[in-house]
């Protein structure tokens, strides 16, 4: 059973919610951490409460309740659909990747705070990163960057950005087809952590 998760949602008629996130350990355990994890987020995203404050909000549940010692590293934004303007909080998670309209590829909001479910009172603060017409935002687990090749080489942040400059131009559902299959292929088709992707355009 996987421990990684993705979702979507529409908090209002202009917020748009985005979450990625990588549970640790495998089974039931960390699918059940990962079901616990989704529902706190959903239940505490309200309209006026900021990304950094649900996390703080859901890790202190997960904290109070953890007794297999699990943890989550979590991407957490809103999108604002009219501005392009996206207000984020990542605990620990890997920084998501921006396709700019000019063909440059990025990595954007790095943590924000500590991974959800370890320490009390863990402090969460927002951030801000934009997209303008035609840019892409790509969320990813660790399975893509540290997808290993035959000789032990990771992909790492630097192959990924090389990988999607290459894929200018594709629609959203082609990158994130096409890196499934290209993370496969990369670490020759063994089985090694989960790859979950998500990517997101801002369009007119």
């Amino acid at each position: 059973m996987a421990g990684d998760f993705f979702d979507f949602w529409l908090i209002d008629d202009e917020h748009l919610a985005i979450v990625m996130a990588d549970v640790s350990g495998k089974g039931v355990p960390a699918a059940m951490f990962m079901a616990v994890t989704r529902t706190l987020i959903r239940t505490f995203t309200v309209p006026g409460t900021t990304p950094a404050e649900v996390l703080t909000q859901a890790n202190d549940v997960l904290v109070s309740d953890n007794k297999e010692g699990l943890f989550v590293t979590l991407f957490f934004g809103y999108y604002h659909i009219h501005s392009g303007e996206i207000t984020y909080a990542n605990a620990g998670h890997n920084p998501p990747m921006a396709m700019r309209n000019d063909g440059t590829v990025e990595h954007v909001g790095d943590a924000t705070g500590m991974i959800l479910g370890v320490l009390e009172e863990a402090d969460y603060t927002d951030g801000q990163m934009q997209l303008a017409l035609g840019d892409t935002l790509l969320l990813y687990t660790d399975g893509v960057t540290e997808a290993a090749g035959a000789d032990g080489e990771m992909l790492e942040e630097e192959g990924l950005r090389d990988w999607l400059a290459a894929m200018d131009g594709r629609s959203v559902h082609d990158i994130c087809q096409e890196l499934m299959v290209y993370t496969d292929q990369y670490r020759n088709h063994e089985a090694q952590d989960d790859v979950t992707v998500l990517a997101l355009r801002r369009q007119e």
